[in-house]
């Protein structure tokens, strides 16, 4: 309909949000940001962070937690959270965290719109931009780091219409929000939210 009429659009699509960490960030702000952003509203926001990426000391951690858990279980302790049902008519999924993840998989190249969190390595800081960057969508990125020289080279290398540095939130009534690439086009909030709906008209007056 836009199109027939050349009037201007703005549209908000998808995102899959890569979630930087460094070995220099705050730890409890980046897990508590993680917690929040996988699993809060179920999953279901397009700038959620859904692609997390941190360097391969910190997955270690992760296998540390699992095998405190196993111990735990085999002496008589149950796990509560993070099973996953087989069963394709099932209307329940469990919150999830996934280790291991490549590029390959379906979670590195679509939306997933649910409480996943899928962990990526990376070794170096051109590694993570480049995973970061493999993906269609440009709506938002997330950095984790206490470097402000790392963050600047980072967030400026980014393919995102948005980075958040050390917060999950990034949304305002005062900030532009809008992607890059498949994710959309144009902004929501600021003014230049306003521009979208608005024509510039330049009007030329001489008084001679």
């Amino acid at each position: 309909m836009a199109a027939g009429t050349m009037k201007k659009v703005s549209i908000e699509l998808g995102g899959n949000a890569p979630y930087i960490m460094f070995d220099d960030a705050d730890i409890d702000i980046a897990v508590a940001s993680m917690l929040h952003a996988s699993f809060a509203a179920v999953g279901r926001h397009v700038s959620l962070q859904t692609r997390y990426t941190c360097k391969a000391e910190f997955t270690m951690r992760v296998k540390k937690m699992r095998e405190h858990i196993y111990d735990a279980v085999s002496k008589g302790a149950k796990l509560v959270v993070g099973s996953i049902s087989l069963d394709l008519e099932a209307y329940l999924i469990e919150p999830a965290l996934l280790t291991g993840v490549t590029s390959k998989m379906l979670v590195a190249r679509e939306e997933t719109f649910g409480p996943l969190a899928p962990v990526f390595k990376f070794d170096t800081e051109e590694d993570v931009i480049e995973q970061a960057n493999d993906t269609e969508f440009g709506l938002a990125s997330y950095i984790f780091s206490n470097d402000l020289r790392k963050i600047w080279r980072v967030a400026n290398a980014l393919e995102a219409g948005i980075v958040g540095v050390n917060t999950g939130v990034i949304s305002a009534c005062e900030a532009p929000f809008g992607g890059i690439k498949e994710s959309g086009l144009g902004k929501e909030g600021s003014k230049y939210g306003l521009a979208e709906f608005q024509v510039i008209k330049n009007i030329t007056l001489s008084l001679e």
